[in-house]
């Protein structure tokens, strides 16, 4: 069916530039072409700007040609064809694909090392891979190259070029702005706990759990009091975090941050693509916004403002 298709709009291309006067310049410069090698074409100004502007005057009065609707209907039956033809091939590798994943995941040594490791990680009470004992990263690297390579072999069996991009991130780079942001998070912790040991905020907490036992108690009226009073100690809180001061200083680590990015992080800007799972385990690196998901907080409370 393509190929007749094919044939057809091509064809129809040609009846819309015979009548358009322009099938004797199409021949010369098709033979003209045919004299040199495909290399010498781009180097050579006068035959580029020949083809260009013969290419500028086609389709400009393409749309005039007497047959241009049948050309158009055909040329967009086979722009269909094409279409849906990748989208089969896509779907039905996107199948092969997730199947060689699977079949690499549901692997018995690869199960009771994943699940060995998990219950280590979770023994250890570490709250991000950056905590985490050498020992135990070490064990999630090596397991993390091991199914990379796995599913690189799978991938090249079904034909597909793989490309492996590797983190240009520098751990020193990594090293300070954990320090940085871990700082900010102390100072911002030090506020919160100013604000919640402040006689107003240790009032309002007494007053909610009074009306707290009078709601468990049927009192209809505390529903609405325990809101507005949840409500007050939140913005006295967020009011606390978002000091122009502590603003500020989030607004110069954000920048040294985003700078750190665009010049380490290469032109492909693979360590932000790199980065964008926060607190995953299976990372030889953390990310720069978060360090730990416990920073997350920081950022959480700064964007809601």
């Amino acid at each position: 069916m393509i190929e007749k298709l094919k044939e057809e709009a091509y064809h129809e291309y040609s009846e819309a530039i015979r009548s358009m006067g322009l099938k004797d310049r199409l021949e010369m410069l098709r033979e003209e072409v045919s004299k040199v090698n495909s290399k010498d074409r781009l180097m050579n100004p006068v035959l580029m700007d020949k083809i260009e502007k013969l290419k500028h005057e086609v389709n400009q009065s393409l749309s005039a040609a007497p047959n241009y609707t049948i050309l158009k209907y055909k040329l967009d039956m086979l722009k269909e064809v094409f279409t849906a033809k990748s989208l089969s091939k896509a779907a039905t590798m996107k199948q092969e694909v997730n199947k060689k994943f699977s079949e690499i995941m549901g692997r018995l040594e690869i199960k009771e090392k994943l699940e060995a490791l998990a219950a280590e990680v979770q023994s250890s009470g570490s709250s991000s891979f950056i905590d985490l004992d050498e020992g135990v990263k070490d064990k999630i690297l090596k397991l993390k190259n091991e199914i990379e390579l796995e599913m690189i072999s799978a991938l090249e069996s079904l034909s597909l070029e793989v490309e492996v991009v590797k983190s240009n991130a520098n751990p020193t780079l990594l090293s300070v702005f954990k320090n940085k942001v871990d700082n900010l998070n102390e100072e911002i912790n030090k506020t919160i706990e100013g604000v919640v040991n402040s006689s107003e905020l240790k009032n309002m907490m007494e007053l909610l759990k009074l009306e707290k036992s009078k709601a468990e108690a049927g009192d209809v009226e505390s529903e609405s009091k325990i809101e507005a009073l949840q409500q007050q100690i939140k913005q006295r809180i967020s009011e606390a975090i978002s000091s122009s001061e502590l603003k500020g200083k989030h607004q110069e680590l954000k920048a040294e941050i985003s700078e750190a990015i665009q010049s380490s992080g290469g032109a492909n800007g693979s360590l932000q693509k790199e980065n964008q799972a926060c607190g995953t385990y299976a990372r030889d690196e953390f990310c720069l916004m978060c360090a730990a998901p416990i920073h997350c907080l920081l950022f959480f409370f700064f964007f809601l403002l």
